[in-house]
């Protein structure tokens, strides 16, 4: 992304972390340009329910989502990459998280 280390103080990512083949990229990105406890809200299709499972699995196999993953593997990206999650839900077929970038994660290690 387009931003300096430490930029940003929010990172809204709605329906987008489903999309990526690499989604732990995505969040080391994020981590990155957030702020020193920055936030984080993110929304993503999970695989956690039957019929979410098949949907996704079915806009997989024509190439319009990455491969389906569960709301625990979300979770556990975006905890493994410096995002402490202060909020994790699941609704049907959709994860919710909320969290703050950890304070280990405030410098940029290239």
């Amino acid at each position: 992304m387009p931003f300096n280390d430490n930029a940003i103080e929010t990172v809204l990512s709605f329906g987008l972390f489903h999309i990526f083949h690499n989604p732990s990229d995505l969040v080391k990105e994020i981590v990155r340009i957030l702020k020193p406890s920055g936030k984080l809200f993110l929304t993503s299709l999970c695989s956690d329910r039957k019929l979410s499972a098949k949907y996704l699995n079915f806009l997989h196999k024509k190439e319009y989502v990455a491969k389906p993953i569960k709301s625990t593997e979300i979770k556990q990206i975006i905890e493994t990459n410096g995002i402490d999650i202060t909020e994790f839900r699941i609704k049907g077929g959709m994860t919710y998280i909320s969290g703050m970038k950890m304070p280990t994660h405030n410098r940029c290690v290239s």
